[in-house]
């Protein structure tokens, strides 16, 4: 599972409502998807193929990313 990192804004955008659903997400500054690995798993067989499917399963999010700033994936 990936967790959502960076710097955000202290107050919502102008032009937002406070109450805007999803106003964790219109207030970050920087989109950063991370997931932490324990000593355990880095050195625990199959760990290679884990990280795999972590890359994979963050492709959505990066196609997303680039679609909005409009460069190539």
């Amino acid at each position: 599972n990936f967790v959502l990192e960076g710097d955000s804004l202290q107050r919502p955008p102008r032009g937002y409502p406070k109450e805007h659903e999803l106003m964790e997400d219109l207030k970050r500054k920087d989109f950063i998807a991370c997931r932490p690995f324990g000593d355990a798993e880095i050195g625990r067989k199959g760990f290679l193929q884990m990280a795999i499917g972590g890359f994979q399963q963050s492709n959505p999010f990066m196609r997303y990313l680039c679609a909005a700033l409009e460069v190539p994936y």
